[in-house]
């Protein structure tokens, strides 16, 4: 990475099932696919931009939704410059989970850093959460509400595009060192399947 790059790490939250994994999927390949391993852990992709002649590298993390490995997801809260909160507009208990994820990072995370609220799931037929409650609570946390289908495309790639370009922008993260996997000492382990979480060298997750 050139010395001039700015980096920024941006974390996809919410329960198991929300949809994280195959949104970003999506948003990577731009093509829906209909299985995939659940998340263990935390797993992540890269992307380099230039925002006004600066040069940007984006760390997305896809974090793993089951209760085992929350603690683990919290640990990566500092130092992200950005947090999409994710749920699935087809589950009343994905939309109350998601009220939890926002509060942690709320009680954890440093001040003024970029959010938003998504709902995912959108093609699907038995919807359970309005679009104006899901509007509402994001209002109340001072974020926008943005609606996806990683499954037919339906503002993915503009969600990711206009969210990963707002905290490019925003002032206090235009010197950023934010973060680094070296410096942290954190390794990539591959797990069954192909997937990767990454983990601490000096502790381990069961």
């Amino acid at each position: 990475m050139e010395p001039s790059e700015t980096k920024h790490k941006i974390l996809l939250l919410g329960g198991g099932s929300a949809g994280k994994t195959i949104l970003l999927q999506s948003y990577y390949s731009e093509e829906f696919q209909t299985s995939h391993i659940p998340t263990i852990g935390i797993d992540f992709k890269s992307k380099k931009l230039t925002v006004d002649g600066n040069k940007a590298y984006i760390q997305l993390y896809d974090t793993a939704g089951c209760l085992r490995f929350r603690t683990v997801t919290q640990s990566f809260y500092n130092g992200a410059a950005g947090y999409i909160f994710v749920f699935d507009v087809t589950a009343r208990e994905s939309f109350e989970d998601i009220k939890n994820f926002i509060a942690s990072v709320e009680d954890k995370a440093q001040l003024n850093v970029c959010k938003i609220l998504v709902g995912s799931k959108i093609d699907l037929e038995n919807r359970l959460v309005t679009y104006d409650e899901a509007a509402i609570l994001a209002s109340d946390h001072g974020m926008n509400y943005n609606e996806v289908s990683a499954k037919d495309g339906t503002n993915v790639k503009e969600m990711f595009d206009r969210f990963i370009d707002e905290v490019v922008r925003r002032p206090q993260n235009r010197d950023s060192t934010i973060f680094s996997l070296d410096r942290q000492r954190h390794t990539e382990v591959k797990l069954d399947g192909g997937q990767k979480k990454v983990q601490n060298q000096e502790s381990k997750c069961c």
